[in-house]
């Protein structure tokens, strides 16, 4: 899901495509819709009749997909954070004596990812906190994950080394978040060296405290 490309739309007319091909493209269309949207308008001032309109489906077709608003939201979140989060998360756990390196590379595709799609990145970080307590608690799910990911990567086993490496995830989420507000792309991939850093600060500790490890 690209937001700053335009939704293709169905052939008109007769096709070979599947049920399955339709309703498939139809989320998507859906989807980016929902993203570009929000990236102009906010979530709050977002309405289905808006994104029914972006993506070119009927009101029928939305919510044979989605059950609200809200729903849709949600699934667009966790596309964005798939595709924003998901190859960082597999770039960590490629990790092996490299553990560092591994993270800094991941970090990088991270930060590059949200500069590049400012759409996606506005759902991910921002519009997030607009949408309610059910989002919110997803979001926490989400992000939950991708820090025991991190952590697991970078042979963060105990409580309190976990709980650093927690905190150092939860701090790049509010200085990304802070850079998006202000609309500064440099500020955001300023924060690669500086993370990157403290993450090597955190290893050495932890390998002074555990010699064996």
């Amino acid at each position: 899901m690209r937001s700053e490309a335009p939704a293709s739309s169905l052939p008109r007319g007769r096709h070979s495509l599947s049920r399955e091909e339709v309703t498939r493209s139809q989320r998507r269309r859906i989807l980016l819709a929902m993203a570009d949207t929000m990236s102009h308008k906010g979530y709050a001032a977002t309405s289905v009749a808006d994104v029914l309109q972006a993506a070119g489906v009927s009101r029928k077709t939305f919510y044979e997909l989605f059950s609200s608003k809200e729903d849709c939201f949600v699934r667009a979140y966790e596309e964005a954070f798939r595709l924003v989060l998901g190859p960082t998360i597999e770039q960590q756990l490629d990790a092996q004596s490299d553990r560092l390196g591994q993270f800094s590379r991941g970090l990088r595709m991270y930060l590059d990812a949200l500069a590049a799609q400012p759409a996606l990145a506005r759902i991910f970080m921002i519009e997030i906190y607009a949408a309610g307590p059910d989002v919110s608690r997803r979001r926490t799910q989400l992000l939950d994950l991708y820090s025991d990911r991190i952590c697991d990567s970078l042979g963060l086993r105990g409580e309190g080394d976990r709980f650093a490496g927690r905190a150092v995830v939860a701090a790049i989420s509010m200085m990304v978040t802070t850079a998006l507000i202000d609309g500064d792309v440099a500020k955001l991939r300023a924060l690669h060296e500086p993370v990157v850093g403290l993450m090597e600060r955190l290893l050495a500790t932890t390998a002074r405290r555990s010699p064996s490890a």
